[in-house]
């Protein structure tokens, strides 16, 4: 993939989401790499490349970043390495700023390069547009180094996966790949569920890997610093960290509260008590249920008895709507199942999005979702 003619730029921020998992073969040299649009002569190695990332069979589990320049190339150029695990995803990335290249996996800095502070650096030509590179080559001076195994290459081959490349206008679009100062936190409601999911609400303050930011922080500072709506900000963050960040609007479904759609609506209702104390229906359940040891049930049908009129939450004023016509399909709605390509979601967020996106019926994609996880979800409408 090449984007020369079609977009370059400087002092962004660009990253990579890829997997080398069926690209270890001997001889095979994977490269996510930058070169400059318009390069002047000499041209390289005077013109500068950046390597992103440099990935090859002869050295598995350890992912490579370097700059070739005029006096810094080829044997002599300036490259560091760092472990991964081939089997998995990585975001790869360069943060490129004024004076300093930051080069990164998962979020950590393994290398820096600098420009020479008050001089016109000829090792630092990185003043000019770039375009982006990706590509699996086989042998060379580098990735054939120890030789190649041809028998790997045929047939299916190797493949290096690509999720996606994104380049921000700014050069730092969440938390800093460095470890710093962490974004302002935001208290949590005292209702309602982060990204619409309750897998969300239950990770918003799970740590990410490799990083002192939690997905919440993660979350909340693409909302106030990158202009991203919740949505968007959910779903980078699920994406970027799919097994710690559960708060992919598409792929989570949350079940009603209390049961009832009316009950959702007005949780977050604020409603006074003859204490004089103000609340919201939600809040006034969720307490119920952390302090008086009330299961939902009974704080539901509580509060909407003492608040008739503002909180619908109780089975005498909303009936119970079975997902899939099935109560056991309610009760594995929000249950987390993984698929054999790895893409973990909810019985629920499977449902809706084959309903959504790939226009099946409820029906058809109930009975779909339940035959692909026969002990997980329980929402086939002929069974149950």
């Amino acid at each position: 993939m090449v984007t020369r003619g079609l977009h370059s730029f400087r002092n962004k921020r660009v990253q990579y989401r890829v997997n080398v998992a069926s690209a270890q073969a001997l001889g095979g040299w994977t490269a996510a790499w930058l070169l400059p649009e318009h390069p002047q002569a000499p041209y390289w190695p005077t013109s500068g490349e950046i390597d992103v990332m440099e990935s090859v069979g002869h050295k598995p589990n350890e992912f490579t970043s370097t700059t070739h320049t005029k006096n810094c190339h080829s044997g002599y150029a300036r490259s560091c390495s760092t472990a991964g695990s081939f089997d998995e995803w990585h975001t790869i990335e360069v943060n490129w700023l004024e004076d300093e290249l930051q080069l990164a996996l998962d979020g950590q800095i393994y290398h820096t390069i600098s420009r020479d502070h008050g001089s016109n650096d000829p090792d630092f030509p990185f003043d000019q547009d770039f375009y982006i590179l990706l590509n699996y080559a086989v042998g060379g001076d580098y990735g054939g180094a120890q030789g190649i195994d041809a028998s790997a290459f045929e047939g299916g081959g190797q493949v290096m996966k690509l999720d996606w490349i994104r380049v921000y206008e700014t050069t730092l679009p969440g938390p800093p790949p460095s470890p710093g100062p962490p974004p302002s936190p935001v208290p949590a409601p005292s209702s309602g569920e982060r990204c619409g999911c309750n897998s969300c609400s239950e990770s918003w303050k799970n740590p990410a890997p490799d990083s002192e930011h939690t997905c919440g922080d993660r979350i909340t500072w693409e909302m106030d610093n990158d202009g991203k709506n919740e949505h968007e900000a959910c779903a980078l963050v699920a994406s970027q960290f799919p097994q710690d960040c559960l708060c992919d609007p598409s792929t989570c479904a949350s079940i009603d509260k209390c049961g009832c759609e009316s009950c959702s609506e007005v949780w977050d209702t604020p409603v006074t008590g003859v204490d004089g104390i103000t609340a919201t229906c939600g809040g006034r359940i969720t307490y119920l249920m952390g302090h008086d040891g009330f299961n939902e049930p009974d704080a539901c049908a509580k509060i909407a008895s003492e608040f008739p009129q503002d909180c619908l939450c109780g089975v005498s004023t909303c009936p119970s709507v079975h997902r899939c016509g099935c109560e056991s399909c309610n009760a594995a709605w929000n249950t987390h199942v993984t698929k054999g390509d790895g893409n973990t979601a909810t019985c629920g967020g499977r449902i809706e999005w084959l309903m959504d996106n790939n226009g099946y019926t409820e029906e058809s994609a109930c009975v779909k979702v339940a035959t692909e996880f026969v002990d997980e979800c329980g929402c086939d409408p002929f069974i149950c």
